[in-house]
Protein backbone atom coordinates (compact mmCIF):
# COMPACT_ATOMS: atom_id res chain seq x y z
CA UNK A 1 0.00 0.00 0.00
CA UNK A 2 1.44 3.37 -1.00
CA UNK A 3 1.82 6.31 1.32
CA UNK A 4 -0.97 8.14 -0.52
CA UNK A 5 -3.52 5.44 0.38
CA UNK A 6 -5.38 5.71 3.66
CA UNK A 7 -6.23 2.69 5.79
CA UNK A 8 -9.66 2.79 7.41
CA UNK A 9 -9.55 1.08 10.81
CA UNK A 10 -12.46 0.25 13.14
CA UNK A 11 -11.31 0.12 16.79
CA UNK A 12 -13.79 -1.70 19.07
CA UNK A 13 -13.20 -1.50 22.85
CA UNK A 14 -15.34 -0.44 25.80
CA UNK A 15 -12.32 1.21 27.42
CA UNK A 16 -11.57 4.62 25.89
CA UNK A 17 -7.97 4.50 27.11
CA UNK A 18 -7.37 1.22 25.27
CA UNK A 19 -8.94 2.65 22.10
CA UNK A 20 -6.69 5.68 22.39
CA UNK A 21 -3.61 3.47 22.80
CA UNK A 22 -4.42 1.61 19.57
CA UNK A 23 -4.99 4.84 17.66
CA UNK A 24 -1.80 6.37 19.02
CA UNK A 25 0.32 3.31 18.12
CA UNK A 26 -0.96 3.14 14.53
CA UNK A 27 -0.62 6.89 13.96
CA UNK A 28 3.06 6.48 14.73
CA UNK A 29 3.40 4.24 11.65
CA UNK A 30 5.52 6.21 9.17
CA UNK A 31 4.76 3.87 6.26
CA UNK A 32 0.97 4.23 6.22
CA UNK A 33 -1.75 6.77 6.89
CA UNK A 34 -4.88 5.89 8.88
CA UNK A 35 -8.44 7.03 9.43
CA UNK A 36 -10.11 5.67 12.57
CA UNK A 37 -13.69 4.72 13.42
CA UNK A 38 -14.44 3.83 17.04
CA UNK A 39 -17.10 1.73 18.77
CA UNK A 40 -17.48 1.09 22.51
CA UNK A 41 -19.87 -1.88 22.28
CA UNK A 42 -20.52 -4.92 20.16
CA UNK A 43 -23.87 -3.55 18.97
CA UNK A 44 -22.28 -0.29 17.85
CA UNK A 45 -19.49 -2.19 16.10
CA UNK A 46 -21.96 -4.37 14.18
CA UNK A 47 -23.95 -1.29 13.16
CA UNK A 48 -20.83 0.40 11.78
CA UNK A 49 -19.76 -2.82 10.08
CA UNK A 50 -23.13 -3.17 8.37
CA UNK A 51 -22.90 0.22 6.68
CA UNK A 52 -19.13 0.58 6.16
CA UNK A 53 -17.58 -2.88 5.83
CA UNK A 54 -16.68 -2.29 2.17
CA UNK A 55 -14.61 0.75 3.19
CA UNK A 56 -12.81 -0.86 6.13
CA UNK A 57 -9.25 -2.18 5.84
CA UNK A 58 -8.85 -3.51 9.40
CA UNK A 59 -10.80 -4.16 12.62
CA UNK A 60 -9.04 -4.09 16.01
CA UNK A 61 -11.46 -5.87 18.36
CA UNK A 62 -11.37 -6.25 22.14
CA UNK A 63 -12.12 -9.84 23.13
CA UNK A 64 -14.59 -9.05 25.91
CA UNK A 65 -17.04 -6.13 25.79
CA UNK A 66 -19.85 -5.16 28.12
CA UNK A 67 -22.63 -6.48 25.84
CA UNK A 68 -20.99 -9.42 23.98
CA UNK A 69 -17.67 -11.11 23.38
CA UNK A 70 -15.54 -11.21 20.23
CA UNK A 71 -16.77 -14.66 19.21
CA UNK A 72 -20.38 -13.45 19.06
CA UNK A 73 -19.40 -10.34 17.12
CA UNK A 74 -17.31 -12.23 14.54
CA UNK A 75 -20.05 -14.83 14.08
CA UNK A 76 -22.55 -12.09 13.20
CA UNK A 77 -20.07 -10.44 10.85
CA UNK A 78 -19.54 -13.72 8.99
CA UNK A 79 -23.21 -14.39 8.16
CA UNK A 80 -23.00 -16.82 5.22
CA UNK A 81 -19.31 -16.24 4.44
CA UNK A 82 -16.59 -18.60 5.56
CA UNK A 83 -14.16 -15.80 6.43
CA UNK A 84 -14.75 -12.16 7.46
CA UNK A 85 -14.74 -9.64 4.63
CA UNK A 86 -12.39 -7.41 6.68
CA UNK A 87 -9.22 -8.58 8.48
CA UNK A 88 -9.68 -8.73 12.27
CA UNK A 89 -7.06 -8.71 15.02
CA UNK A 90 -7.98 -9.25 18.67
CA UNK A 91 -6.90 -7.08 21.58
CA UNK A 92 -7.06 -9.02 24.82
CA UNK A 93 -5.60 -9.68 28.17
CA UNK A 94 -8.01 -12.37 29.42
CA UNK A 95 -8.59 -14.81 26.54
CA UNK A 96 -7.53 -18.42 27.06
CA UNK A 97 -5.99 -20.78 24.51
CA UNK A 98 -9.31 -22.45 23.67
CA UNK A 99 -10.93 -19.12 22.84
CA UNK A 100 -8.03 -18.14 20.62
CA UNK A 101 -8.34 -21.36 18.61
CA UNK A 102 -12.05 -20.89 18.05
CA UNK A 103 -11.62 -17.32 16.83
CA UNK A 104 -8.70 -18.16 14.56
CA UNK A 105 -10.91 -20.90 13.07
CA UNK A 106 -13.54 -18.24 12.34
CA UNK A 107 -11.03 -16.28 10.27
CA UNK A 108 -9.54 -13.84 12.79
CA UNK A 109 -6.06 -12.97 11.55
CA UNK A 110 -4.14 -12.40 14.79
CA UNK A 111 -4.38 -11.58 18.48
CA UNK A 112 -2.18 -9.69 20.91
CA UNK A 113 -2.13 -8.62 24.52
CA UNK A 114 -3.07 -5.09 25.45
CA UNK A 115 0.31 -4.84 27.11
CA UNK A 116 1.92 -5.28 23.68
CA UNK A 117 0.20 -2.26 22.15
CA UNK A 118 3.27 -0.30 21.07
CA UNK A 119 4.09 1.85 18.09
CA UNK A 120 6.74 -0.68 17.01
CA UNK A 121 4.66 -3.89 17.21
CA UNK A 122 1.11 -2.87 16.28
CA UNK A 123 1.87 -1.52 12.75
CA UNK A 124 3.64 -4.81 11.91
CA UNK A 125 0.65 -6.78 13.22
CA UNK A 126 -1.65 -4.62 11.07
CA UNK A 127 0.51 -5.14 7.94
CA UNK A 128 0.64 -8.90 8.45
CA UNK A 129 -3.08 -9.18 9.17
CA UNK A 130 -4.04 -7.23 6.05
CA UNK A 131 -1.68 -9.23 3.81
CA UNK A 132 -2.74 -12.62 5.24
CA UNK A 133 -6.39 -11.68 4.84
CA UNK A 134 -5.78 -10.67 1.22
CA UNK A 135 -4.17 -14.03 0.48
CA UNK A 136 -6.84 -15.90 2.42
CA UNK A 137 -9.59 -14.07 0.53
CA UNK A 138 -7.95 -14.85 -2.81
CA UNK A 139 -7.81 -18.51 -1.81
CA UNK A 140 -11.43 -18.39 -0.67
CA UNK A 141 -12.60 -16.82 -3.94
CA UNK A 142 -10.56 -19.36 -5.93
CA UNK A 143 -12.16 -22.19 -3.99
CA UNK A 144 -15.61 -20.69 -4.52
CA UNK A 145 -14.94 -20.33 -8.25
CA UNK A 146 -13.65 -23.90 -8.40
CA UNK A 147 -16.73 -25.15 -6.56
CA UNK A 148 -19.01 -23.19 -8.90
CA UNK A 149 -17.14 -24.58 -11.90
CA UNK A 150 -17.47 -28.07 -10.46
CA UNK A 151 -21.20 -27.57 -9.94
CA UNK A 152 -21.57 -26.26 -13.49
CA UNK A 153 -19.55 -29.17 -14.87
CA UNK A 154 -21.71 -31.63 -12.97
CA UNK A 155 -24.84 -29.86 -14.21
CA UNK A 156 -23.50 -29.96 -17.77
CA UNK A 157 -22.73 -33.65 -17.38
CA UNK A 158 -26.24 -34.29 -16.10
CA UNK A 159 -27.67 -32.36 -19.04
CA UNK A 160 -25.48 -34.28 -21.49
CA UNK A 161 -26.41 -37.58 -19.89
CA UNK A 162 -30.07 -36.63 -20.14
CA UNK A 163 -29.45 -35.59 -23.74
CA UNK A 164 -27.79 -38.91 -24.58
CA UNK A 165 -30.71 -40.75 -23.01
CA UNK A 166 -33.17 -38.61 -24.98
CA UNK A 167 -31.26 -38.85 -28.26
CA UNK A 168 -31.00 -42.62 -27.86
CA UNK A 169 -34.75 -42.79 -27.38
CA UNK A 170 -35.45 -40.41 -30.25
CA UNK A 171 -33.23 -42.44 -32.59
CA UNK A 172 -34.23 -45.91 -31.52
CA UNK A 173 -37.98 -45.31 -31.46
CA UNK A 174 -38.37 -44.44 -35.18
CA UNK A 175 -35.67 -46.96 -36.09
CA UNK A 176 -37.72 -49.63 -34.36
CA UNK A 177 -40.71 -48.69 -36.49
CA UNK A 178 -38.70 -48.47 -39.72
CA UNK A 179 -36.88 -51.78 -39.25
CA UNK A 180 -39.96 -53.51 -37.89
CA UNK A 181 -42.26 -52.46 -40.73
CA UNK A 182 -39.51 -53.20 -43.24
CA UNK A 183 -39.37 -56.77 -41.98
CA UNK A 184 -43.16 -57.10 -42.11
CA UNK A 185 -43.35 -55.81 -45.69
CA UNK A 186 -40.43 -58.04 -46.69
CA UNK A 187 -42.26 -61.07 -45.33
CA UNK A 188 -45.54 -60.22 -47.04
CA UNK A 189 -45.27 -57.48 -49.72
CA UNK A 190 -48.92 -57.96 -50.68
CA UNK A 191 -50.35 -57.56 -47.18
CA UNK A 192 -53.55 -55.54 -47.07
CA UNK A 193 -51.99 -52.91 -44.82
CA UNK A 194 -48.63 -52.76 -46.62
CA UNK A 195 -49.33 -49.22 -47.83
CA UNK A 196 -50.07 -48.12 -44.27
CA UNK A 197 -46.82 -49.68 -43.06
CA UNK A 198 -44.86 -47.95 -45.81
CA UNK A 199 -46.48 -44.65 -44.87
CA UNK A 200 -45.42 -45.10 -41.24
CA UNK A 201 -41.90 -45.99 -42.36
CA UNK A 202 -41.74 -42.74 -44.32
CA UNK A 203 -43.09 -40.75 -41.36
CA UNK A 204 -40.50 -42.18 -39.00
CA UNK A 205 -37.76 -41.65 -41.58
CA UNK A 206 -38.72 -38.00 -41.87
CA UNK A 207 -38.59 -37.71 -38.09
CA UNK A 208 -35.03 -39.02 -38.12
CA UNK A 209 -34.11 -36.54 -40.85
CA UNK A 210 -35.55 -33.66 -38.81
CA UNK A 211 -33.60 -34.80 -35.74
CA UNK A 212 -30.43 -34.94 -37.80
CA UNK A 213 -31.10 -31.42 -39.11
CA UNK A 214 -31.47 -30.17 -35.53
CA UNK A 215 -28.20 -31.79 -34.48
CA UNK A 216 -26.42 -30.25 -37.46
CA UNK A 217 -27.93 -26.83 -36.73
CA UNK A 218 -26.87 -26.90 -33.08
CA UNK A 219 -23.36 -27.87 -34.19
CA UNK A 220 -23.40 -24.92 -36.61
CA UNK A 221 -24.48 -22.60 -33.80
CA UNK A 222 -21.63 -23.76 -31.57
CA UNK A 223 -19.19 -23.27 -34.45
CA UNK A 224 -20.78 -19.90 -35.37
CA UNK A 225 -21.55 -21.20 -38.86
CA UNK A 226 -25.34 -21.15 -38.92
CA UNK A 227 -26.61 -19.19 -41.92
CA UNK A 228 -29.71 -17.22 -42.81
CA UNK A 229 -30.24 -16.13 -46.41
CA UNK A 230 -32.96 -13.55 -47.03
CA UNK A 231 -34.70 -13.39 -50.39
CA UNK A 232 -37.99 -11.94 -51.72
CA UNK A 233 -40.60 -14.34 -50.34
CA UNK A 234 -44.34 -14.62 -49.83
CA UNK A 235 -44.35 -13.91 -46.10
CA UNK A 236 -48.07 -14.37 -45.48
CA UNK A 237 -48.04 -17.67 -47.37
CA UNK A 238 -45.14 -18.98 -45.28
CA UNK A 239 -46.96 -18.20 -42.02
CA UNK A 240 -50.29 -19.56 -43.23
CA UNK A 241 -48.76 -22.72 -44.67
CA UNK A 242 -46.95 -23.50 -41.41
CA UNK A 243 -50.22 -23.14 -39.54
CA UNK A 244 -52.08 -25.26 -42.09
CA UNK A 245 -49.49 -27.99 -41.80
CA UNK A 246 -49.62 -28.07 -37.99
CA UNK A 247 -53.41 -27.76 -37.89
CA UNK A 248 -53.59 -31.39 -38.98
CA UNK A 249 -51.49 -32.49 -36.00
CA UNK A 250 -53.52 -30.26 -33.67
CA UNK A 251 -56.72 -31.87 -34.90
CA UNK A 252 -55.27 -35.33 -34.30
CA UNK A 253 -54.65 -34.27 -30.67
CA UNK A 254 -58.18 -32.92 -30.26
CA UNK A 255 -57.06 -29.28 -30.37
CA UNK A 256 -57.90 -26.25 -32.48
CA UNK A 257 -55.20 -24.20 -34.16
CA UNK A 258 -56.20 -20.64 -34.98
CA UNK A 259 -54.13 -18.49 -37.34
CA UNK A 260 -54.67 -14.74 -37.57
CA UNK A 261 -52.46 -12.73 -39.92
CA UNK A 262 -53.17 -9.01 -39.64
CA UNK A 263 -53.61 -6.94 -42.82
CA UNK A 264 -50.49 -4.99 -41.81
CA UNK A 265 -48.29 -8.04 -42.54
CA UNK A 266 -46.89 -7.55 -46.06
CA UNK A 267 -47.62 -10.04 -48.81
CA UNK A 268 -43.97 -10.11 -49.86
CA UNK A 269 -40.89 -9.48 -47.75
CA UNK A 270 -37.17 -10.16 -47.71
CA UNK A 271 -36.88 -13.15 -45.36
CA UNK A 272 -35.41 -16.63 -45.26
CA UNK A 273 -38.64 -18.60 -45.79
CA UNK A 274 -37.25 -22.00 -44.83
CA UNK A 275 -35.74 -20.70 -41.59
CA UNK A 276 -38.95 -18.85 -40.66
CA UNK A 277 -40.88 -22.04 -41.40
CA UNK A 278 -38.46 -23.95 -39.17
CA UNK A 279 -39.08 -21.57 -36.25
CA UNK A 280 -42.86 -21.59 -36.65
CA UNK A 281 -43.07 -25.37 -36.99
CA UNK A 282 -41.00 -25.75 -33.83
CA UNK A 283 -43.10 -23.30 -31.81
CA UNK A 284 -46.41 -24.71 -33.03
CA UNK A 285 -45.23 -28.29 -32.54
CA UNK A 286 -44.20 -27.56 -28.95
CA UNK A 287 -47.47 -25.77 -28.25
CA UNK A 288 -49.46 -28.76 -29.52
CA UNK A 289 -47.24 -31.26 -27.70
CA UNK A 290 -47.65 -29.56 -24.32
CA UNK A 291 -51.36 -28.78 -24.59
CA UNK A 292 -53.83 -31.43 -23.46
CA UNK A 293 -57.02 -29.49 -24.16
CA UNK A 294 -58.08 -26.17 -25.63
CA UNK A 295 -56.37 -24.44 -28.51
CA UNK A 296 -53.19 -23.05 -29.99
CA UNK A 297 -53.14 -19.58 -31.53
CA UNK A 298 -50.72 -18.00 -33.96
CA UNK A 299 -51.13 -14.24 -34.42
CA UNK A 300 -48.95 -12.16 -36.74
CA UNK A 301 -48.83 -8.38 -36.96
CA UNK A 302 -46.47 -5.81 -38.47
CA UNK A 303 -45.36 -2.99 -36.19
CA UNK A 304 -43.91 0.34 -37.25
CA UNK A 305 -41.09 -0.16 -39.69
CA UNK A 306 -40.22 -3.61 -40.99
CA UNK A 307 -40.66 -5.63 -37.79
CA UNK A 308 -43.08 -8.55 -37.87
CA UNK A 309 -44.29 -9.87 -34.51
CA UNK A 310 -45.67 -13.40 -34.26
CA UNK A 311 -47.24 -14.69 -31.05
CA UNK A 312 -47.71 -18.41 -30.50
CA UNK A 313 -50.01 -19.05 -27.54
CA UNK A 314 -51.31 -22.26 -26.03
CA UNK A 315 -53.61 -23.34 -23.22
CA UNK A 316 -51.23 -25.98 -21.91
CA UNK A 317 -49.65 -26.54 -18.52
CA UNK A 318 -47.08 -23.75 -18.82
CA UNK A 319 -43.37 -23.85 -18.05
CA UNK A 320 -42.00 -24.21 -14.53
CA UNK A 321 -40.55 -20.95 -13.20
CA UNK A 322 -37.15 -22.50 -12.51
CA UNK A 323 -36.90 -23.64 -16.15
CA UNK A 324 -37.82 -20.35 -17.84
CA UNK A 325 -34.33 -18.86 -17.47
CA UNK A 326 -32.74 -21.86 -19.22
CA UNK A 327 -35.49 -22.78 -21.67
CA UNK A 328 -33.46 -21.52 -24.65
CA UNK A 329 -30.33 -23.46 -23.65
CA UNK A 330 -29.49 -26.53 -25.76
CA UNK A 331 -30.72 -29.87 -24.38
CA UNK A 332 -33.14 -28.20 -21.94
CA UNK A 333 -36.82 -29.10 -22.02
CA UNK A 334 -39.71 -27.27 -20.45
CA UNK A 335 -41.32 -30.42 -19.10
CA UNK A 336 -39.76 -33.39 -17.33
CA UNK A 337 -42.98 -35.36 -17.64
CA UNK A 338 -42.69 -39.03 -18.42
CA UNK A 339 -45.59 -38.63 -20.85
CA UNK A 340 -44.36 -40.23 -24.07
CA UNK A 341 -45.96 -37.51 -26.15
CA UNK A 342 -43.56 -35.06 -24.59
CA UNK A 343 -40.27 -36.64 -25.51
CA UNK A 344 -37.57 -34.72 -27.35
CA UNK A 345 -33.96 -33.67 -27.10
CA UNK A 346 -34.41 -29.99 -26.27
CA UNK A 347 -32.75 -28.41 -29.31
CA UNK A 348 -35.61 -26.70 -31.11
CA UNK A 349 -35.94 -23.57 -28.97
CA UNK A 350 -32.17 -23.00 -28.82
CA UNK A 351 -31.99 -23.19 -32.61
CA UNK A 352 -35.11 -21.07 -33.10
CA UNK A 353 -33.86 -18.28 -30.83
CA UNK A 354 -30.54 -18.09 -32.67
CA UNK A 355 -32.32 -18.06 -36.03
CA UNK A 356 -34.64 -15.27 -34.87
CA UNK A 357 -31.65 -13.19 -33.77
CA UNK A 358 -29.95 -13.77 -37.12
CA UNK A 359 -33.15 -12.56 -38.80
CA UNK A 360 -32.88 -9.24 -36.95
CA UNK A 361 -35.24 -10.08 -34.09
CA UNK A 362 -35.53 -12.39 -31.12
CA UNK A 363 -37.53 -15.19 -29.55
CA UNK A 364 -38.68 -14.73 -25.95
CA UNK A 365 -41.24 -16.03 -23.50
CA UNK A 366 -43.80 -13.29 -23.09
CA UNK A 367 -45.76 -15.09 -20.39
CA UNK A 368 -46.14 -18.50 -18.83
CA UNK A 369 -48.58 -19.79 -16.26
CA UNK A 370 -50.43 -22.96 -15.35
CA UNK A 371 -52.98 -21.91 -17.98
CA UNK A 372 -50.58 -21.69 -20.90
CA UNK A 373 -47.49 -20.20 -22.46
CA UNK A 374 -46.92 -17.42 -24.99
CA UNK A 375 -43.80 -17.22 -27.13
CA UNK A 376 -43.04 -13.93 -28.86
CA UNK A 377 -41.15 -14.07 -32.16
CA UNK A 378 -39.89 -10.90 -33.84
CA UNK A 379 -38.08 -10.71 -37.17
CA UNK A 380 -37.05 -7.99 -39.59
CA UNK A 381 -39.10 -8.41 -42.78
CA UNK A 382 -38.51 -5.50 -45.18
CA UNK A 383 -41.36 -5.24 -47.65
CA UNK A 384 -40.36 -6.00 -51.23
CA UNK A 385 -42.06 -5.95 -54.58
CA UNK A 386 -39.67 -8.51 -56.04
CA UNK A 387 -40.84 -11.96 -57.01
CA UNK A 388 -39.86 -14.97 -54.88
CA UNK A 389 -36.52 -16.38 -55.92
CA UNK A 390 -36.54 -19.05 -58.61
CA UNK A 391 -36.85 -22.47 -57.11
CA UNK A 392 -38.30 -21.29 -53.81
CA UNK A 393 -40.57 -24.02 -52.51
CA UNK A 394 -43.23 -22.57 -50.30
CA UNK A 395 -44.80 -24.92 -47.75
CA UNK A 396 -47.08 -27.32 -49.51
CA UNK A 397 -46.28 -25.55 -52.75
CA UNK A 398 -46.74 -26.97 -56.22
CA UNK A 399 -43.10 -27.30 -57.25
CA UNK A 400 -42.54 -30.85 -56.05
CA UNK A 401 -45.85 -32.20 -57.32
CA UNK A 402 -45.47 -30.51 -60.68
CA UNK A 403 -42.04 -31.96 -61.31
CA UNK A 404 -43.04 -35.36 -59.99
CA UNK A 405 -45.77 -35.41 -62.61
CA UNK A 406 -43.51 -33.99 -65.31
CA UNK A 407 -40.72 -36.46 -64.59
CA UNK A 408 -42.88 -39.51 -64.16
CA UNK A 409 -43.60 -40.31 -67.79
CA UNK A 410 -40.38 -40.59 -69.81
CA UNK A 411 -39.80 -36.82 -69.62
CA UNK A 412 -36.04 -37.41 -69.76
CA UNK A 413 -36.10 -40.26 -72.25
CA UNK A 414 -32.79 -40.56 -74.08
CA UNK A 415 -30.89 -38.43 -71.58
CA UNK A 416 -27.67 -40.07 -70.37
CA UNK A 417 -26.73 -39.78 -66.68
CA UNK A 418 -23.78 -41.24 -64.79
CA UNK A 419 -24.20 -41.95 -61.07
CA UNK A 420 -21.09 -42.33 -58.89
CA UNK A 421 -22.14 -43.75 -55.51
CA UNK A 422 -20.30 -46.28 -53.35
CA UNK A 423 -23.31 -47.43 -51.31
CA UNK A 424 -25.29 -50.22 -53.05
CA UNK A 425 -28.53 -49.24 -51.31
CA UNK A 426 -28.28 -45.66 -52.56
CA UNK A 427 -27.46 -46.79 -56.09
CA UNK A 428 -30.51 -49.05 -56.08
CA UNK A 429 -32.67 -46.30 -54.58
CA UNK A 430 -31.69 -43.69 -57.16
CA UNK A 431 -32.09 -46.15 -60.01
CA UNK A 432 -35.63 -46.99 -58.88
CA UNK A 433 -36.52 -43.34 -58.28
CA UNK A 434 -35.27 -42.24 -61.71
CA UNK A 435 -36.52 -45.29 -63.62
CA UNK A 436 -39.94 -43.79 -64.51
CA UNK A 437 -38.31 -40.73 -66.08
CA UNK A 438 -36.84 -42.77 -68.94
CA UNK A 439 -33.30 -41.54 -68.22
CA UNK A 440 -30.43 -43.84 -69.23
CA UNK A 441 -28.57 -44.33 -65.96
CA UNK A 442 -25.10 -45.85 -65.62
CA UNK A 443 -23.69 -46.53 -62.15
CA UNK A 444 -20.13 -46.74 -60.82
CA UNK A 445 -18.81 -47.28 -57.30
CA UNK A 446 -16.08 -44.65 -56.89
CA UNK A 447 -14.59 -41.49 -58.35
CA UNK A 448 -11.87 -43.26 -60.30
CA UNK A 449 -14.43 -45.37 -62.18
CA UNK A 450 -16.52 -42.24 -62.79
CA UNK A 451 -13.59 -40.42 -64.40
CA UNK A 452 -12.75 -43.38 -66.63
CA UNK A 453 -16.36 -43.99 -67.71
CA UNK A 454 -17.06 -40.30 -68.39
CA UNK A 455 -13.87 -39.83 -70.43
CA UNK A 456 -14.54 -42.98 -72.49
CA UNK A 457 -18.02 -41.70 -73.40
CA UNK A 458 -16.56 -38.28 -74.17
CA UNK A 459 -13.92 -39.83 -76.48
CA UNK A 460 -16.62 -41.85 -78.24
CA UNK A 461 -18.54 -38.67 -79.00
CA UNK A 462 -21.47 -39.72 -76.82
CA UNK A 463 -20.89 -37.82 -73.55
CA UNK A 464 -23.15 -37.95 -70.55
CA UNK A 465 -25.71 -35.19 -70.23
CA UNK A 466 -25.36 -35.07 -66.45
CA UNK A 467 -23.27 -36.58 -63.64
CA UNK A 468 -24.54 -37.33 -60.13
CA UNK A 469 -21.45 -37.47 -57.91
CA UNK A 470 -21.28 -38.67 -54.33
CA UNK A 471 -18.49 -36.65 -52.73
CA UNK A 472 -17.34 -39.15 -50.08
CA UNK A 473 -16.21 -42.37 -51.78
CA UNK A 474 -13.30 -44.81 -51.46
CA UNK A 475 -10.40 -45.09 -53.94
CA UNK A 476 -11.05 -41.57 -55.27
CA UNK A 477 -13.53 -39.19 -53.69
CA UNK A 478 -15.89 -36.94 -55.58
CA UNK A 479 -13.78 -33.82 -55.13
CA UNK A 480 -10.77 -35.34 -56.86
CA UNK A 481 -12.97 -36.89 -59.55
CA UNK A 482 -14.65 -33.57 -60.38
CA UNK A 483 -11.30 -31.78 -60.36
CA UNK A 484 -9.86 -34.25 -62.89
CA UNK A 485 -12.94 -34.16 -65.13
CA UNK A 486 -12.94 -30.37 -65.28
CA UNK A 487 -9.20 -30.28 -65.94
CA UNK A 488 -9.58 -32.82 -68.77
CA UNK A 489 -12.32 -30.82 -70.49
CA UNK A 490 -15.48 -32.65 -69.43
CA UNK A 491 -18.20 -30.03 -69.75
CA UNK A 492 -21.35 -31.87 -68.60
CA UNK A 493 -22.99 -30.44 -65.46
CA UNK A 494 -22.14 -32.27 -62.25
CA UNK A 495 -24.54 -32.43 -59.30
CA UNK A 496 -22.81 -33.14 -56.00
CA UNK A 497 -24.75 -35.55 -53.79
CA UNK A 498 -23.36 -35.29 -50.27
CA UNK A 499 -24.21 -36.07 -46.67
CA UNK A 500 -22.25 -32.99 -45.56
CA UNK A 501 -24.73 -30.18 -45.04
CA UNK A 502 -22.38 -27.41 -43.90
CA UNK A 503 -21.99 -24.35 -46.10
CA UNK A 504 -18.21 -24.85 -46.25
CA UNK A 505 -18.78 -28.25 -47.83
CA UNK A 506 -21.15 -26.73 -50.38
CA UNK A 507 -18.62 -24.05 -51.20
CA UNK A 508 -15.93 -26.69 -51.61
CA UNK A 509 -18.15 -28.63 -54.02
CA UNK A 510 -18.81 -25.54 -56.11
CA UNK A 511 -15.15 -24.54 -56.03
CA UNK A 512 -13.96 -27.78 -57.67
CA UNK A 513 -16.51 -27.45 -60.47
CA UNK A 514 -19.89 -28.85 -59.39
CA UNK A 515 -22.94 -27.13 -60.84
CA UNK A 516 -25.33 -27.90 -57.97
CA UNK A 517 -25.34 -29.53 -54.53
CA UNK A 518 -28.03 -31.88 -53.20
CA UNK A 519 -27.76 -33.11 -49.62
CA UNK A 520 -28.60 -36.50 -48.17
CA UNK A 521 -31.07 -37.79 -47.17
CA UNK A 522 -32.21 -37.15 -50.71
CA UNK A 523 -35.43 -35.22 -51.22
CA UNK A 524 -36.65 -36.64 -54.53
CA UNK A 525 -38.62 -33.49 -55.35
CA UNK A 526 -35.50 -31.38 -54.87
CA UNK A 527 -33.35 -33.79 -56.88
CA UNK A 528 -35.78 -33.80 -59.80
CA UNK A 529 -36.11 -30.03 -59.67
CA UNK A 530 -32.33 -29.59 -59.88
CA UNK A 531 -31.89 -32.26 -62.56
CA UNK A 532 -34.65 -30.75 -64.66
CA UNK A 533 -32.68 -27.49 -64.89
CA UNK A 534 -30.17 -29.39 -67.05
CA UNK A 535 -32.26 -32.19 -68.58
CA UNK A 536 -35.67 -30.58 -69.01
Amino acid sequence: MSRSEIRHVLVVDDNPDDRAAVVRSLRADTANRYTFHEAESGAEALKLYAVASDALDLIVLDYRLNDMNAGEIVAQMLKDDEIPSVPIVLLTGTMGGEGRSELLALGVQDYFSKSAVTSELLPRIADNAIERHRLMWQLYESEQAAAAAQDEAERANRVKSQFLTSISHELRTPLTAILGFTELVRRDPTAADADRMLEMMATNGNHLAELLDDLIDIAKIEADRLEVVASPSRLRDVIQAACDLMAVRACENGLKLRCDIAPSVPEKAAIDPMRLRQILINLLSNAIKFTDAGEVRCNAICTDGDEVVIRVEDTGRGIATEKVARIFDPFVQGDDSADKRRTGVGLGLAISKRLAQMMGGDLTIESTSPQGTTFLLTIEAPCTEGEPANGQRTLGGPVGNAFRAAASEDSWAGKRVLLAEDTPANRFLLRKLLEPTGVELDCVEDGEQAVKRALVRLAEGDPYDLLLMDMQMPVMDGFEAVTQLVRLGHAAPIIAVTAAALSAERERCMAVGCSEVVTKPIDFDELQFVMNKYLG
